[in-house]
């Protein structure tokens, strides 16, 4: 089978997304944010909110852009976002005072080393302590899936809380 060139680019991606995800979920509040994750590494991502909740799946956008690129009709692609949109909605409050409880969060807690160079930017944002030319870096373990796992990076300010498809 012969693969089709993909000639549109990503910016224009992600605004048919966005749009179509407006369209289909007009009681949503949507923005599509870059985040930066683990080692510098950009992701593009729609984060749509349901009425009355306080959290928000983040959709990374990035890998389903690379499968429209590698021949998946845009049909396809946006029916799996949509598929993970509804998996991970959020339909509830989330009790940020409960996770700002050490107490409550104690057993969850868990480190990770990070190369630090490349995460240079974010360091000054978290808590962390260096080791060699790792950093260590903490977050708390929300809940584990067969998709994947929802974890929220332990920082000075703002919950960062990251579900991605």
């Amino acid at each position: 089978m012969e693969q089709r060139k993909v000639t549109v680019t990503f910016r224009t991606f992600t605004n048919r997304i966005e749009r179509e995800m407006k369209q289909r979920y007009p009681h949503c509040a949507m923005e599509i944010q870059s985040v930066t994750k683990n080692n510098g590494k950009q992701l593009t991502g729609i984060t749509v909110r349901e009425p009355e909740c306080n959290i928000a799946p983040n959709l990374y956008l990035n890998s389903y852009y690379e499968a429209y690129q590698s021949g998946d009709s845009y049909e396809d692609v946006f029916e799996q976002l949509i598929e993970c949109y509804e998996e991970h909605k959020g339909n509830k409050q989330f009790d940020t005072e409960y996770v700002q409880r050490f107490e409550n969060v104690k057993d969850c807690i868990y480190f990770k080393l990070i190369n630090a160079e490349k995460n240079k930017n974010l360091l000054p944002k978290i808590p962390h302590r260096k080791y060699h030319d790792l950093a260590v870096v903490y977050s708390v373990l929300l809940s584990v899936e067969e998709q994947g796992s929802a974890n929220m990076n332990i920082t000075g300010s703002a919950i960062g809380v990251d579900q991605g498809c």
